[in-house]
């Protein structure tokens, strides 16, 4: 299939396929991990094979409270056994069609499905899946991706929850909060992958750690980071790479002080900040950091991404996800050598350019107009310096030739938004 690989037709089955439940009242297995005794179900799909679910796992502490904004902390051993039937919570973010409700800050779940318990075979390949949405919006649930297509292949997938936007990857560049809560989110689950497992049927040696957009760099970001390694023997990314604008934060300290200060915070100490943003509730705190946009980047794209990924400093005695540019990383070889599959997905640049232009009623001759306002800054490579001023022209006469915006070149903007800014 043009512009996809075999793997990315899987991931969408994986994403589409539908289930019809059917449960017996005798078929509901409990497994005993190292926190608890954990209920799970047999779950018979229409005209597929049977497989056993466990469902809203906790594998960190809420992180609510003192807790918010900090890296994860392993959750709790629990008493008696936990009914592990329905999935947790998604993460906090913004309502749209597939998460108009059921999101909170305590949302530290994962889902294991397998097609076969421990005692039946031997220890099956594991695929961990890493939801995208921009770091803004997704989740693990079935609503999004299930594992019908991987069950059958005789897969053990495991898909997990992570914290988003300013409640994952809020940062003050400094040691009261030096960012990339939600990648260490991401972390603590592939350690929890590590060490339990093995009670499900997989095989912790034979990780493989999958995602799509925002997933996808959170993939690379994995390739990069010295807190995953030996936590994955290989790694697939679709659509996404840290070194694309929509995956590495600018400014962020610029912008939770602006997230302060539309919330009424005047003062200039991170830590106060900090105390400060801890005591809004969760609602608020997620609709200010939405509707607040630096001035400059009124025109972008992207401007929705506000809360990314972010270098982190370097602080004595804290572990860093990652303390070095990407690009530097990847250019020095200082990643995980594992096997490494990408590749992009055909006109994914529809849901940018109707969300970034159309929605914000931007007329395409406006766009045509501020090209270089809006494309500029997403073009990571130009966030410093005036690489603009050569590069723009030289993009836009590759897509556009010396036509205007318009729907008829509307097809060559949907490639550009997918191919210069979410991929590259």
């Amino acid at each position: 299939m043009k512009g996809t690989t075999v793997i990315l037709w899987t991931l969408f089955v994986l994403a589409t396929s539908q289930l019809v439940e059917v449960f017996s009242d005798d078929e509901y297995p409990i497994i005993t991990l190292p926190q608890g005794a954990l209920k799970g179900k047999r779950v018979t799909p229409d005209n597929l094979s049977p497989y056993y679910s466990f469902l809203g796992i906790p594998y960190g502490k809420p992180p609510v409270g003192n807790l918010r904004f900090k890296a994860p902390v392993h959750a709790d051993p629990w008493n008696g056994t936990l009914e592990a039937l329905q999935e947790g919570n998604m993460c906090k973010q913004p309502a749209n069609v597939r998460s108009a409700s059921g999101s909170d800050e305590d949302c530290l779940f994962l889902n294991v499905y397998t097609p076969e318990l421990p005692g039946s075979g031997s220890l099956k390949p594991v695929m961990v899946w890493i939801h995208g949405g921009g770091f803004i919006v997704g989740s693990g649930n079935r609503q999004f991706q299930g594992p019908q297509f991987l069950i059958n292949k005789g897969i053990v997938y495991v898909s997990i929850n992570y914290r988003l936007g300013v409640f994952g990857f809020l940062s003050t560049e400094d040691e009261v909060v030096p960012g990339n809560a939600g990648m260490k989110d991401q972390v603590l689950a592939l350690r929890w992958v590590q060490q339990n497992i093995a009670a499900f049927g997989g095989d912790p040696n034979q990780v493989t750690i999958v995602g799509e957009s925002a997933g996808g760099s959170s993939i690379q970001y994995h390739m990069l980071s010295p807190m995953s390694k030996g936590l994955f023997r290989s790694a697939i990314g679709q659509s996404g790479s840290t070194s694309c604008a929509a995956a590495i934060a600018d400014k962020p300290r610029k912008n939770a002080f602006l997230v302060g200060k539309a919330l009424g915070f005047t003062g200039e100490s991170s830590q106060d900040l900090v105390d400060f943003l801890r005591n809004v509730s969760s609602d608020q705190l997620l609709m200010t950091s939405a509707a607040t946009i630096n001035e400059e980047d009124q025109f972008r794209l992207l401007n929705a991404f506000h809360e990314l990924p972010t270098v982190e400093p370097v602080i004595e005695g804290e572990a860093a996800f990652i303390s070095e540019d990407p690009v530097t990383l990847l250019d020095e070889g200082n990643f995980h050598k594992v096997p490494y599959l990408t590749g992009v997905t055909s006109h994914e640049g529809i849901y940018l350019v109707s969300s970034g232009i159309f929605q914000k009623n931007r007329t395409l001759q406006e766009v045509d107009e501020d090209f270089s306002k809006t494309f500029k800054p997403e073009l990571r490579i130009c966030r410093e310096g005036n690489c603009g001023d050569e590069m723009i022209p030289k993009i836009r006469s590759f897509y556009f030739g010396d036509k205007p915006l318009s729907n008829d070149t509307l097809g060559a903007l949907i490639d550009e938004v997918r191919e210069v800014i979410v991929a590259i």
